[in-house]
């Protein structure tokens, strides 16, 4: 019934190269994902793979407008995100095992929802120590700050 009624948007949908890379990705980490939970003899090797899988995803949906935007926003304040993430990935996981421990299901739904909270509140974090004159936080120990030279500075002058 769904390919009699859905078949002409779904092979419309699919025409597109990029669309029809992200569809067959997405199918393939779900796949891994799935095979992982049920097989757990063989959850590390395709564990492993469906990280592959979900990197080659995330490469193809960056590709994408809207997205490509935030992922160039995420690029752009690495380096708070990098610095900030762990505290709130470490206090989320404190809170799981507080909470009865993590399952393969909740670890399906849980990973995007750290991972967005984690990328959040680092740019938050950094907005908060900003205000709070804390910038050299963030700033690297002087002998390995970049100094431009003094004939670059001279000519760039004029």
């Amino acid at each position: 019934m769904a390919g009699r009624y859905f078949a002409p948007r779904v092979i419309a949908l699919l025409a597109h190269p990029r669309r029809l890379r992200l569809v067959l990705a997405g199918a393939v980490f779900a796949g891994l994902v799935l095979a992982a939970a049920l097989m757990p003899a063989t959850g590390e090797i395709l564990g492993k793979a469906a990280r592959f899988v979900g990197v080659a995803l995330a490469a193809e949906i960056a590709r994408m407008g809207a997205p490509s935007r935030i992922f160039s926003a995420i690029g752009a304040r690495s380096l708070e995100i990098f610095l900030g993430h762990q505290f709130f990935i470490a206090g989320a996981g404190v809170m799981i095992v507080a909470l009865g421990g993590p399952g393969v299901a909740t670890g399906i739904v849980l990973t995007p929802a750290i991972s967005l909270v984690a990328v959040a509140g680092s740019v938050a974090l950094r907005e908060v120590l900003g205000a709070a004159r804390m910038d050299f936080i963030y700033a690297p120990p002087p002998p390995l700050a970049h100094h431009p030279s003094r004939g670059a500075v001279g000519a760039a002058q004029g």
